[in-house]
């Protein structure tokens, strides 16, 4: 009976009673591969755009049975690597050096692009004609001064990144941030912020809207609305002074009646204008 080889790196098993007193030249060649399926590193040189990566020769050693993937050379261009047969499962860690992308297919499935310069772990399925490459780092790329995540490059520095370290933030108050439109100057103005959750929370309030236990914020206009009592020590300085109790559905405690009026300064007198009905009246003053 003739030897027999695995499916995925060509590893012969010789039939029993065969090779009697050469078997040892066949045990070192399967050791070999092991050792290549298991750590093996190579440097494959891309001489061209095609390639064919040879995973199972039948007891013979080829550079598809090594673990790591080196790519170099001058392809010239983008390169196609093919993972031959198409019915060898394999996983791959591929570094690519070449100086262009090198994308690895093993049949009419999915393909999967290594760009120059990153790095993927790939698994092909040896799942024959229909056979398909799968990136393990599919949400993640990475290469020597590069980190993306879903495509979207992360250019903090480690030392940034180290500053979430033991924060306590959960995934929602961290996603809060998600469509900020600060910029880096804006957001470093938090360096050094001593305030506690709570009193940052005082800021959570509608611009131009009191509301309890807030801060008092303008709208875009410079307004302020409801506020209910409001105490001063100083002076007030303003311009016209409008009385109106319509706004909390109020009345006056004299006649029970509401109104809005509009006080006025002029160079000699004050005026008083009832903005209702439209009538003007002046302060009658008398000098001490």
């Amino acid at each position: 009976m003739s030897s027999t080889y695995t499916l995925n790196n060509g590893i012969e098993k010789p039939a029993t009673g065969e090779q009697a007193g050469t078997w040892g030249a066949t045990t070192n060649r399967n050791f070999d591969i092991i050792d290549r399926a298991i750590n093996g590193v190579k440097t494959v040189t891309l001489t061209s755009t095609t390639f064919n990566l040879i995973t199972s020769q039948n007891g013979t050693l080829s550079d598809g049975q090594f673990k790591v993937l080196v790519l170099s050379g001058s392809p010239g261009g983008a390169s196609t690597i093919t993972i031959t047969p198409n019915t060898s499962d394999k996983l791959y860690f591929v570094q690519n050096s070449s100086g262009h992308t090198a994308t690895f297919t093993q049949g009419s499935g999915n393909s999967v692009a290594v760009e120059n310069g990153a790095t993927k772990i790939l698994y092909a399925d040896g799942a024959g004609e229909t056979a398909a490459v799968t990136d393990f780092t599919n949400a993640l790329s990475l290469n020597a001064t590069t980190f993306k995540i879903d495509g979207t490059e992360v250019t903090s520095t480690a030392a940034e990144l180290n500053i979430l370290d033991g924060v306590t933030s959960t995934a929602s108050e961290l996603n809060i941030l998600d469509g900020a439109t600060l910029s880096t100057a804006e957001l470093n103005k938090l360096d050094g912020v001593t305030a506690t959750t709570t009193e940052l929370n005082y800021v959570d309030t509608t611009a131009g809207t009191v509301a309890a236990s807030k801060a008092v914020i303008a709208d875009a206009n410079r307004d302020v609305s409801n506020i209910r009592n409001l105490s001063v020590t100083g002076d007030i300085t303003s311009g016209d002074l409008v009385l109106d109790n319509n706004l909390q559905n109020r009345v006056n405690n004299i006649d029970g009646t509401s109104g809005r009026w509009r006080i006025q300064e002029g160079q000699e007198n004050l005026y008083i204008i009832n903005e209702i009905n439209g009538r003007k009246y002046r302060f009658a003053l008398e000098e001490v």
